[in-house]
């Protein structure tokens, strides 16, 4: 073409390379020659919308692209050239946040980790300005120095998912972040005395997850008037002392963790308190402060003393601002893997739930705890009276109610618990199955409610009365997608795998219900049988 040389001129080309889409245009420019690359570099580094632009210049086997929960994220897949390193240099200006995944190594070259992500980082040509946010999987014994060396006073987000090592100095943190605003350390330390001194010169913290901290930390969060998540282990040998300090120095309108609107406080691990009794810790910890967040979680030890689960509900629902909380969750941590407490003294039960009733403003509830359930169709109502706004109970989920030698909820009584809280989506309890006996199926109305997931944990099946079940199921919850049953550790496995047959044939039997009824609405109704959650 006779006129091409033109587009020889840098100016020209520049010029026109100003009118096109800069993440589209110009990276498509820049891969047609090496004239054009030369040219307009510069100028796509200029206008660069996204790191990401880069890719698209690069051989598609040097770097890889994927999602995460970090948002898009490079991958670098070999050695790279020093032209190369060139190129990635003018990236690392751009980048804000950096994760990393476990070391050593994966075997997969594509991986954001090992070798290659440690020489990209080491690399003196690459400084993080823009950096804000780093997530820490790597072995610190291994990367404690490199970790340090990305840290800079903008950082707003540091989270550390692996232990600390003896020589990881975890205090000095805040010399290097002083501005610091969401911190994690995903595991637990025996001395909190470091994570604590770390915690405490942070001021502008506002969210926190880590392990046991002394009562000086705890005390530091609870007073912070910009703290919104905090979720953090609760070491029996500091609540006394962190009692005291929160009596000399009160956080104001005497509300601890007054801005926070999620609290997750867990029982420190009992086999790391030496021969101290099991003792209700968080009991105690509640007992002492007055809180107002939207949702709180809690993960007791289990502690096997009469009235021990009432005494914990109990202080919830007198130190919980009754007008805010609307989430609540309470696990209960076994000692050893699927260990069930099967004593009646021990079972969960409606007297133990009833301080609850303070609360009306609950809309999602989860109890998961390692006793028997002892609930019938009154107290399942009660329950219900309780809280108006329901939209979600879990009773647990984990272990099962003890089928079938405690009483259970019959269908009647599902039935009248749905009439009074339709907007109900999530259910999770274990039904009497052979209560299907009495029920007027044929002339039972079909009911408006929402329900959407129902889990009938270890309910135990009845011959012959599948379809009977799946045609009360279409009446009662008609909107039900998904239908989950299963058998824990207690049930033989003759037991377990009858079970399954059954609550597959009840699927089954919902389905044809639906289909004779001409059902064009969209339905995934799905069933999962599990061995023990």
């Amino acid at each position: 073409m006779e006129n091409a040389s033109a587009l020889h001129i840098p100016e020209l080309v520049r010029l026109i390379a100003q009118m096109f889409d800069m993440q589209r245009d110009t990276a498509a420019l820049i891969a047609t020659s090496r004239f054009f690359y030369r040219v307009a570099w510069d100028l796509l580094w200029r206008h660069i919308p996204s790191p990401l632009t880069v890719l698209s210049v690069l051989p598609s086997e040097t770097l890889v692209s994927k999602s995460g929960h970090l948002g898009e994220t490079l991958s670098i897949s070999r050695y790279l050239r020093d032209d190369e390193w060139e190129r990635l240099g003018k990236l690392a200006s751009c980048v804000q946040a950096i994760g990393t995944s476990e070391y050593p190594p994966s075997p997969h070259p594509q991986d954001i980790s090992g070798t290659y992500l440690l020489e990209t980082l080491h690399n003196p040509r690459f400084i993080f300005p823009k950096l804000t946010e780093v997530h820490w999987h790597m072995d610190l014994a291994h990367s404690y120095e490199l970790l340090v060396r990305l840290l800079n006073p903008s950082l707003s987000t540091l989270a550390i998912h692996t232990y600390p090592q003896p020589d990881t100095s975890i205090s000095a943190l805040p010399l290097l972040v002083p501005r610091l605003q969401h911190f994690t350390l995903g595991a637990e330390d025996e001395d909190p005395a470091p994570l604590s001194s770390a915690l405490v010169s942070w001021n502008e913290l506002r969210s926190v997850q880590c392990g046991a901290i002394d009562a000086q930390a705890m005390w530091h969060l609870a007073v912070s008037t910009q703290l919104e998540s905090a979720h953090f282990a609760v070491h029996p040998r500091g609540v006394d002392a962190f009692s005291s300090r929160l009596a000399s120095n009160p956080p104001s309108n005497a509300i601890s963790f007054p801005q926070a609107s999620y609290l997750r406080f867990v029982h420190y691990p009992m086999h790391e308190v030496g021969n101290e009794p099991h003792q209700p810790i968080l009991t105690k910890f509640l007992g002492c402060i007055r809180i107002a967040p939207v949702t709180l979680e809690l993960e007791v030890w289990p502690v096997l003393w009469p009235d021990s689960m009432l005494n914990l509900f109990t202080a919830i629902s007198q130190h919980c601002d009754p007008g805010r909380l609307s989430r609540l969750a309470v696990f209960e941590v076994p000692n050893e893997p699927y260990n069930i407490y099967t004593d009646e003294e021990y079972a969960l039960s409606f007297h133990d739930l009833a301080p609850l009733s303070a609360l009306p403003n609950l809309a999602n509830v989860s109890f998961d705890t390692r006793r028997r359930v002892t609930l019938n169709d009154e107290q399942l109502l009660a329950l219900a009276q309780f809280w108006p706004q329901l939209e979600e109970l879990k009773i647990n989920e984990t272990t099962g109610w003890g089928s079938p030698h405690v009483p259970h909820v019959t269908f009647g009584g599902l039935r009248d618990f749905l009439q009074l809280r339709p907007r109900l989506r999530s259910l999770a309890l274990a039904l009497d199955t052979t209560s299907i006996e009495f029920m007027d199926f044929d002339n039972a109305k079909v009911l408006d409610t929402e329900l959407d997931v129902l889990d009938v944990l270890d309910s135990v099946p009845v011959a012959e009365q599948s379809d009977a079940v799946a045609s009360v199921l279409c009446r009662i919850a008609p909107r039900l997608s998904f239908l989950h049953s299963w058998q824990n550790d207690l049930t033989v496995l003759d037991e377990a795998e009858d079970s399954e047959a059954w609550w597959d044939d009840v699927v089954l039997a919902i389905r044809m219900h639906r289909a004779r009824a001409k059902d064009d609405r969209p339905r995934v109704l799905g069933w999962t049988p599990e061995s023990g959650k």
